[in-house]
């Protein structure tokens, strides 16, 4: 794991890679950069757990509590889209959904979705903490043992750190490896 940045470490990057951009007022990039978390959200993530009915595996929470992903994007994966960022994982698993994620007729227990790209949707396993992707065939490919390596081999895939073939080892993916084939560095200035 020592291959991988750690998220501070990838928090700063990003706000290297993109704050000259940030300066310039025809563009808008600030959902590429971590903001840290001014907000006391412990509440907000109890809420979630009794709402869905589920405990979030800790690192999930820890960087929710350092980090706010409400509008943040890394590479084809958007985290928050749309409002707060954990209310909207609410809504996106809640059994009366127009158009779930998910098939059949109940969410499954376990697993929620925690972040929408293309072409996959992210899901959380909150027993196992596995990370997935699912596809819009309805294939699910393991794509991380646990949240923060997930989110730390993602970061240091796009600002060049590793290959997305290094990071696809260390985070325990499965072997198909078709979602981190997709995830590709940010271009260098």
């Amino acid at each position: 794991m020592e291959r991988l940045l750690t998220v501070d470490q990838i928090a700063e990057q990003l706000h290297q890679h993109f704050c000259s951009d940030l300066e310039d007022d025809e563009l808008d990039l600030s959902d590429l950069v971590l903001h840290p978390q001014v907000h006391d959200i412990d509440a907000n993530l109890r809420a979630l757990e009794r709402n869905l009915n589920l405990v979030l595996p800790e690192t999930f929470k820890q960087l929710n509590q350092a980090y706010e992903l409400s509008q943040f994007t890394m590479s084809n994966i958007s985290f928050g889209f749309g409002g707060h960022y954990l209310q909207s994982i609410q809504a996106s698993n809640q059994d009366e959904q127009f158009s779930p994620w998910w098939q059949g007729d109940a969410r499954p227990q376990s697993r929620i979705l925690i972040a929408v790209g293309d072409p996959f949707a992210v899901i959380m396993d909150c027993e196992s903490h596995n990370i997935y992707a699912l596809d819009s065939s309805g294939q699910y490919e393991r794509i991380a043992t646990d949240f923060d390596l997930f989110f730390r081999g993602m970061g240091s895939v796009v600002l060049g750190h590793v290959s997305s073939l290094e990071a696809c080892l260390v985070v325990g993916a499965e072997k198909e490896r078709v979602f981190w084939n997709e995830v590709r560095p940010y271009p260098r200035h």
